[in-house]
């Protein structure tokens, strides 16, 4: 029962989201959709975004929280200053050789994500003396 503008920014975020699903598109564009919903919002819309991919909706995800996006990705395409890095399946596309296009310098470990699928990966910080 408030406006818009009186709405915190996750709670914007969610209403448009609404407002798109409730279009019945066949293809939604998602720019960084997880940017303002804390965890359990993003847990949620990631299980609504599943619900309708199985009614045959597709997705096309933006955003560079890698470990959400490719739980729920079975296509990846990675971008680095305009260029393609990688595209195919997130397993296949999500090595350290490909990161290390996105991220030049950083090292990164990889752990596997419970249940399977995809590894989690895991910036590698250097040790402060």
């Amino acid at each position: 029962n408030r406006i818009l503008s009186e709405l915190s920014s996750g709670e914007r975020q969610r209403v448009s989201l609404a407002r798109a699903f409730y279009q019945a598109p066949k293809t939604v564009f998602l720019d960084e959709a997880m940017s303002q919903l804390d965890l359990h919002h993003q847990h949620n819309l990631g299980r609504v975004l599943e619900s309708y991919s199985k009614k045959g909706v597709s997705f096309i995800l933006v955003s560079h929280d890698l470990n959400f996006t490719t739980h729920l990705a079975n296509r990846l395409v990675l971008i680095s200053k305009g260029k393609l890095v990688a595209d195919g399946e997130a397993v296949s596309v999500l090595t350290a050789e490909n990161l290390k296009k996105l991220y030049p310098g950083a090292e990164f470990d990889f752990s596997p994500r419970p249940g399977g699928g995809t590894p989690l990966v895991h910036f590698r910080s250097s040790s402060a003396t």
